[in-house]
């Protein structure tokens, strides 16, 4: 049995809504990595804020600070943990630390709608059209939404898929019986 879960997986494809459902079925705690940057980071104008200011570089550098110090004080603890999209997998060297850091403190499970990538491109860059009155997209057309989904995607599957220890493709199922896969598979009663 597992004491943290870690959900990774590109923005939009359920990783909270999922999250929330398995530490309701388990009674574990649900931690969203991104609120809690957002907390961390509030005096700065939150995650965004900070990154526009000071850059992503030092946002990862800051992020795999806070990373480490909370797998520390949650050690022991029973935890849902979503990770934002580009924690593990992005760009900026520091993902891979990161993802070593996770790794060794939890079980990571990629969350994915389907194997193929262009029904999740699909699915994916609709769902974010969708929730693009959303901080990260205002002042984005719909033409530069789904570009920035479609190439986050591929540039950040790679790394999901190396640094996951299970793959789960949610084909449309209720979060419920996804939440109830992955218990299986973590074995959590």
């Amino acid at each position: 049995m597992e004491d943290i879960i870690t959900l990774v997986g590109p923005r939009a494809v359920g990783k909270t809504t999922i999250g929330k459902e398995l530490a309701y079925i388990t009674g574990y705690e649900f931690i969203d990595l991104d609120v809690l940057m957002n907390e961390e980071l509030k005096s700065d104008g939150g995650l965004l804020s900070f990154a526009e200011k000071y850059g992503w570089d030092v946002y990862m550098h800051r992020l795999h600070l806070f990373l480490k110090k909370l797998l520390r004080r949650l050690n022991g603890k029973k935890i849902i943990l979503d990770l934002g999209g580009g924690t593990i997998s992005s760009e900026f060297p520091i993902s891979e630390k990161n993802a070593h850091l996770v790794k060794s403190h939890s079980k990571i499970f990629l969350i994915l709608p389907y194997e193929e990538d262009d029904k999740n491109t699909r699915i994916l860059v609709e769902r974010e059209l969708q929730r693009k009155r959303k901080n990260f997209w205002q002042g984005w057309n719909d033409e530069k939404i789904r570009e920035k989904a479609i190439k986050d995607y591929f540039d950040r599957l790679p790394g999901f898929k190396r640094h996951a220890h299970h793959h789960i493709y949610t084909k449309e199922q209720s979060p419920r019986k996804v939440a109830k896969i992955i218990m299986k598979i973590a074995k959590i009663n």
